[in-house]
Protein backbone atom coordinates (compact mmCIF):
# COMPACT_ATOMS: atom_id res chain seq x y z
CA UNK A 1 0.00 0.00 0.00
CA UNK A 2 1.27 3.50 -1.00
CA UNK A 3 2.13 5.86 2.18
CA UNK A 4 -0.55 8.29 1.35
CA UNK A 5 -2.94 5.86 1.67
CA UNK A 6 -1.76 5.43 5.32
CA UNK A 7 -2.08 8.70 6.35
CA UNK A 8 -5.62 9.55 7.95
CA UNK A 9 -6.15 12.73 6.93
CA UNK A 10 -6.17 12.10 3.29
CA UNK A 11 -8.85 9.90 1.62
CA UNK A 12 -7.44 8.25 -1.30
CA UNK A 13 -10.44 7.67 -3.93
CA UNK A 14 -8.72 6.24 -7.33
CA UNK A 15 -6.23 6.87 -9.86
CA UNK A 16 -7.04 9.56 -12.00
CA UNK A 17 -4.43 9.00 -14.68
CA UNK A 18 -1.48 6.90 -15.34
CA UNK A 19 2.00 9.13 -15.51
CA UNK A 20 5.66 8.18 -15.59
CA UNK A 21 8.69 10.20 -14.93
CA UNK A 22 10.32 11.99 -17.79
CA UNK A 23 14.00 10.62 -18.75
CA UNK A 24 17.17 12.06 -19.97
CA UNK A 25 19.71 14.45 -18.10
CA UNK A 26 18.56 16.15 -15.00
CA UNK A 27 16.92 19.51 -15.30
CA UNK A 28 16.55 18.31 -19.38
CA UNK A 29 14.10 15.28 -18.50
CA UNK A 30 11.66 15.03 -21.34
CA UNK A 31 9.07 12.21 -22.74
CA UNK A 32 10.41 8.85 -24.05
CA UNK A 33 8.58 8.05 -27.48
CA UNK A 34 4.81 6.97 -27.30
CA UNK A 35 4.06 9.55 -24.80
CA UNK A 36 3.35 13.38 -24.53
CA UNK A 37 4.69 15.70 -21.84
CA UNK A 38 2.53 16.88 -18.89
CA UNK A 39 2.79 20.46 -17.47
CA UNK A 40 2.32 21.52 -13.93
CA UNK A 41 2.31 24.89 -12.23
CA UNK A 42 1.39 26.32 -8.68
CA UNK A 43 -0.34 29.51 -7.64
CA UNK A 44 1.95 30.53 -4.67
CA UNK A 45 -1.13 29.89 -2.17
CA UNK A 46 -1.93 33.90 -4.16
CA UNK A 47 -6.08 32.61 -4.43
CA UNK A 48 -5.69 32.31 -0.40
CA UNK A 49 -5.27 28.38 -1.11
CA UNK A 50 -2.31 26.04 -3.22
CA UNK A 51 -3.86 25.37 -6.41
CA UNK A 52 -1.96 23.47 -8.87
CA UNK A 53 -2.61 22.95 -12.78
CA UNK A 54 -2.14 20.59 -15.31
CA UNK A 55 -2.05 20.72 -18.96
CA UNK A 56 -0.74 18.95 -21.95
CA UNK A 57 -0.68 22.27 -23.97
CA UNK A 58 2.37 24.56 -23.44
CA UNK A 59 0.44 27.56 -24.77
CA UNK A 60 -1.91 27.46 -21.48
CA UNK A 61 1.40 26.81 -19.39
CA UNK A 62 3.02 30.20 -21.07
CA UNK A 63 -0.10 31.93 -20.14
CA UNK A 64 -0.25 30.39 -16.78
CA UNK A 65 3.16 31.69 -15.79
CA UNK A 66 2.24 34.76 -17.09
CA UNK A 67 0.07 35.15 -14.66
CA UNK A 68 2.55 34.31 -12.39
CA UNK A 69 2.32 30.72 -11.36
CA UNK A 70 5.28 29.03 -10.81
CA UNK A 71 6.23 25.99 -12.89
CA UNK A 72 6.37 22.80 -11.65
CA UNK A 73 9.04 20.46 -13.88
CA UNK A 74 12.41 20.03 -15.77
CA UNK A 75 14.00 23.26 -15.81
CA UNK A 76 14.86 23.37 -19.34
CA UNK A 77 11.86 21.20 -21.20
CA UNK A 78 9.09 22.44 -18.30
CA UNK A 79 8.22 18.87 -18.30
CA UNK A 80 6.38 17.48 -14.65
CA UNK A 81 5.49 13.80 -16.30
CA UNK A 82 4.46 11.74 -19.26
CA UNK A 83 1.47 10.59 -20.09
CA UNK A 84 0.11 7.96 -22.70
CA UNK A 85 -0.94 9.58 -26.45
CA UNK A 86 -3.99 10.31 -26.16
CA UNK A 87 -5.49 9.48 -29.93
Amino acid sequence: MRQGKLNSAWQFQRDAFFARLPEGETNSRTCPTGTQPLFRVYNNGSSGSPNHRYTTEPAVLATMIEMGWTMEGEANTSVFACLPLQD
